[in-house]
């Protein structure tokens, strides 16, 4: 993969032209996993740099480029492909990204060896249920702070308010929190209680709602994205702050 990045002229990735060049960088770890693991069905079949991801792209590009010089651990749950990941690293060239996944996908631990050979220590995978892994890993590391949490786990409403309060173990206040599988603004700051806003992700949105509530964190942007003119509500993203 570094081979293949070679002659292309890195920008500021913060700056004009830099979202451009991620674009470019991503499909490069794409084929690169597709011809390594043919199940990996292609660039933006799964995870972000999708069609219908790059408004999320942007936002979480933005997050990181705010943290600036000061995100040293950005931490994520739900590594797939590695794309996410990599784009961590590249945004924030001096934090090391700690990536954790349940390591059920075909090609995630193939993709994780190969940002481990790119990256060396700046990245590691961690492999098991967010439940167990998530806990452990702070007990054991209580020096770890994550200055940026993106959660993207299972879809599931006790496990993603399950995962919501683990990372803060490893959160101070203040920490930027990215998260998927949101169904409209209003679900996730809890101005819309209805059956779709509860149900929808597996109950994703009711636990962002329920983390507001509690004083767990602070939603600062939502972002919904558009194909084709057509909006899907149940594709967004946010960022928030751990309180």
């Amino acid at each position: 993969m570094k081979a293949a990045l070679a002659e292309q002229p890195q920008p500021q990735l913060c700056g004009p032209g830099g979202l451009q060049w991620l674009q470019q960088t991503e499909r490069v770890l794409s084929k690169v996993v597709h011809d390594a693991v043919p199940f990996f069905k292609g660039h933006g079949s799964f995870g972000i740099f999708g069609e219908s991801t790059l408004d999320k792209v942007r936002l979480f590009r933005s997050t990181v480029c705010e943290a600036g010089h000061k995100a040293r651990t950005i931490c994520e749950l739900g590594f797939n492909a590695g794309h996410s990941a990599l784009m961590f690293l590249l945004l924030a060239p001096k934090a090391r990204v700690l990536s954790f996944d349940l390591g059920d996908i075909p090609w995630a631990r193939w993709s994780a060896a190969l940002l481990n050979a790119t990256h060396g220590h700046r990245f590691t995978y961690i492999m098991g249920s967010s439940l167990a892994t998530v806990p452990a890993y702070a007990a054991a590391n209580p020096g770890t702070r994550c200055d940026v949490v993106f959660i993207d786990g299972a879809k599931d409403y006790a496990i993603r308010k399950a995962d919501l309060k683990n990372f803060r173990r490893l959160a101070d206040a203040g920490a930027r929190l990215l998260f998927d599988e949101v169904c409209g603004e209003d679900c996730v700051r809890g101005q819309n209680r209805s059956k779709y806003c509860l149900t929808c992700w597996g109950g994703c949105s009711r636990a962002y709602a329920e983390a507001v509530r509690s004083g767990l964190v602070a939603i600062d942007k939502c972002v919904t994205p558009k194909v084709d003119g057509l909006t899907i509500e149940s594709g967004g993203a946010c960022s928030a702050t751990y309180l």
